[in-house]
């Protein structure tokens, strides 16, 4: 790249910004769903409910989409604690993988300046 040759910390902050928002993009579809259903689990205290269908016929915001619909909690009688256990792990090590690079990239972009 031109940009790179000529200056190549801001060849590198270029790279990073488009790395950092393809990346990081990819980090919200799991973040923003992640968060959500912290808060609804501390809210109500129970934290089968951000993977738990609702009345209204939807499900939480840990469930809600077709993509995430393996998350979906079983009726009341068959949920277990390693099911619970299990859903939130996977979740926060999928949230916490996704994290890094995007992370990485930011300060790698900082260093740049």
């Amino acid at each position: 790249m031109l940009v790179q040759e000529l200056h190549p910390e801001r060849g590198v902050a270029l790279a990073g910004a488009i790395g950092l928002l393809l990346f990081g993009g990819i980090l919200l579809v799991f973040l923003i769903p992640f968060v959500r259903g912290v808060v609804v689990g501390l809210r109500t205290g129970d934290w089968w409910s951000p993977f738990a269908g609702r009345a209204s016929g939807n499900y939480g915001p840990m469930a809600a989409s077709r993509f995430f619909a393996v998350f979906r909690a079983p009726e009341p009688k068959r949920r277990t604690t390693a099911g619970l256990v299990t859903r939130w792990v996977v979740w926060t090590v999928v949230v916490a993988g996704l994290a890094y690079y995007p992370v990485y990239l930011a300060v790698l972009i900082a260093r740049a300046f």
